[in-house]
């Protein structure tokens, strides 16, 4: 995969400790000031063989801002309080964490992590405005990012036509589709602004000749549209294999696949990687936890296993 840009690094610390064990502290502190579409993840933990004394989250936001939570292996509870009659304070304190173990056939590393979650229930970002209160409620804000972004150039359709209006089913428009956008396409993200979010047009995809997995995925449901074949703009994780139900984040996916429901089976379409086979799930994906988008609102689905 390649990334035309991005602001993301990390700091790496080399040291060689004369005496084992050693421990560390250090602090950090990330200022945002608008565009926030959730917070930072409190996670003390984040690796084996390493344990912790004392690990404190806080976080300062305005006071008509609500913030909801959501824990995972912390017994500890979050503490508001007020800062100012402008700010409030939310704080999470762990204690005295035993290093983690690795074990053959344990679960994850990331699914036995203390973690803890922050996001907003009502968000602005980059003049789109949406809510988190669930995952139809999410689903509806994805469903806007994408509206009208299926537009496709005169070209390209009478092209898809002269593909697919010979082959009689719809699975098989979907092949022939499919072999299209790998013919003609390759990977490249662009995740700036409102870009790590909402998709490339059809007619840019199209125009030069690459996307992201949401541009991709969505230029392939643009161009199933114009055969008459509906999709699902599905986000997905290749991390996480459960979201959590009760609580709609955006930083729990991190990947956009394309649904593509037919009349005996449902296919799934990975289209950023051209040398995978049409409706093959890999690992990274099979049998997680997804939020199918749609006009009427997110839907938690899973993804069939391989």
């Amino acid at each position: 995969r390649f990334y035309l840009a991005i602001d993301d690094y990390k700091m790496y610390l080399d040291y060689t400790p004369p005496v084992f064990p050693v421990t560390v502290s250090y602090e950090w502190t990330i200022d945002s000031h608008d565009n926030l579409i959730e917070f930072p993840v409190f996670c003390p933990q984040t690796d084996y063989d390493i344990s912790v004394k004392k690990a404190t989250y806080r976080l300062r936001v305005p006071k008509n801002l609500n913030v909801r939570h959501a824990r995972q292996h912390i017994d500890a509870t979050v503490s508001v309080s007020d800062q100012s009659s402008y700010d409030q304070l939310f704080t999470l304190e762990v204690s005295n964490l035993p290093a983690l173990r690795k074990e053959p056939y344990t679960r994850p590393l990331h699914e036995r992590m203390p973690l803890a979650r922050f996001a907003p229930t009502i968000f602005s970002y980059y003049g789109s405005k949406g809510s988190l209160r669930t995952w139809e409620d999410y689903g509806r804000w994805e469903y806007g990012l994408i509206r009208g972004l299926d537009v496709l150039p005169e070209n390209v359709r009478q092209e898809l036509h002269l593909l697919t209006d010979t082959i009689q089913t719809p699975r098989e428009k979907v092949a022939a589709i499919y072999q299209y956008l790998a013919k003609t396409t390759r990977y490249v993200a662009v995740l700036l602004g409102i870009g790590g979010q909402r998709p490339a047009t059809a007619a840019n995809v199209c125009k030069s000749g690459y996307g992201d997995c949401k541009g991709l995925s969505n230029y392939m449901r643009a161009m199933l549209k114009e055969v008459g074949i509906p999709s699902n703009y599905t986000t997905i994780s290749t991390v996480n294999r459960r979201l959590l139900p009760d609580f709609a984040s955006v930083g729990q996916m991190n990947h956009v696949i394309l649904q593509v429901p037919l009349d005996n089976d449902t296919l799934w379409l990975e289209c950023t990687n051209p040398e995978l086979p049409m409706g093959y799930v890999h690992d990274a994906i099979a049998g997680h936890d997804a939020i199918e988008v749609s006009e009427q609102g997110g839907r938690l689905v899973r993804h069939s296993q391989s």
